[in-house]
């Protein structure tokens, strides 16, 4: 009998996904019947990547021991993290402002002897969280895509400005609870659209 695994390739993934961020509480993507993804035109993307993005949930658990036992008879959740982190390759003034939660954009609109401005201030402004989304592809070959309901942008951000080396912006976005929502469904919700409809 052979030990190798018996293998469908069809569920390895390869490939990049979108990164999006909108205001909290702005509505959810909808999917058609054919499984077409459309988000709304609050979620704004961020773009180009350095590296794609990642998604890390990391738990943390007590366990519980008794004398009787050398191993742990059982276990509860102590915390849980969701990060969703990028290098983003366009530095735009948004995506700047989505990298520093504690700052203010202020857009001028150029006008007769006004030259347009977008404006970044930063220093004791309150802090702004945003909903974040991923869209992949699923093993389908459809959509998979992920809500974050409320993220907060906590990376150190660096512009490095050198001859030959781009400019980028470091992006983390910790993912924190929505408690307006029942237990278990308060960090992040993760949907495959497996098939198209009939």
């Amino acid at each position: 009998m052979s030990n190798v695994p018996v293998a469908t390739t069809s569920n390895i993934l390869v490939g990049s996904a979108r990164l999006l961020v909108a205001p909290i509480g702005t509505a959810l993507p909808t999917v058609s019947s054919a499984g077409v993804l459309t988000w709304p035109a609050a979620w704004k993307e961020q773009g180009a990547t350095e590296k794609g993005t990642d998604l890390t949930y990391t738990p943390t658990f007590t366990d519980f021991n008794v004398d009787e036992s050398p191993s742990a008879v059982g276990a509860a959740l102590k915390s849980e993290k969701a990060v969703i982190s990028a290098v983003l390759a366009e530095v735009t003034m948004a995506n700047l402002a989505t990298a520093i939660s504690a700052s203010t954009s202020t857009p001028t609109a150029p006008a007769v002897g006004v030259a347009g401005t977008t404006e970044l201030d930063i220093g004791g402004a309150p802090v702004v969280l945003h909903m974040v989304g991923l869209e992949g592809i699923s093993p389908s070959g459809l959509p998979r895509y992920v809500i974050g309901w409320k993220a907060l942008a906590s990376a150190a951000v660096k512009q490095a400005f050198q001859r030959a080396t781009p400019t980028n912006i470091p992006l983390s976005l910790q993912l924190m609870a929505d408690l307006t929502k029942a237990p278990g469904q308060q960090l992040l919700k993760i949907v495959n659209i497996d098939a198209a409809g009939s």
